[in-house]
């Protein structure tokens, strides 16, 4: 019987000894992973920050730029305005010379008219 109990004891201890000794194993991958892990993780991080401040400094330099863009788009508005206004005024004064220039043309024309209408009969008279 001792010999029975012996011989349990030393497959208990066998048995107990290999899964001690596999679960130390899957500690220690599971340790070495995890340590492998948290340097990728720690590195992304680090890039991660690296990319945000990045981003962030991108973003303000473009926020400046648009305050620039905007001002120069303000200051060429207000010259379209102005020359606009100018051209504007210039094309109506234009077009009222136009017209008081035809009108006058159109009086000379009739009296150019008459004067040859008066000489044509002058003319037909004194012949």
């Amino acid at each position: 019987m001792l010999q029975v109990i012996a011989a349990d004891f030393a497959k208990l201890e066998a048995e107990t000894s290999s899964e001690e000794e596999s679960s130390q194993a899957e500690y220690d991958k599971f340790i070495f992973e995890s340590k492998v892990n948290k340097k990728q993780m720690e590195v992304d991080i680090k890039h991660k920050k690296e990319y945000a401040a990045e981003q962030l400094a991108d973003s303000e330099e473009k926020t400046t730029e648009l305050g620039s863009v905007q001002e120069e788009l303000k200051a060429l508005l207000q010259v379209y305005e102005a020359m606009n206004e100018e051209c504007t005024t210039n094309r109506q004064e234009a077009q009222k010379t136009r017209e008081e220039t035809i009108v006058s043309l159109q009086e000379t024309l009739k009296l150019l008219d008459n004067i040859t209408l008066v000489n044509s009969n002058s003319t037909d008279s004194s012949k």
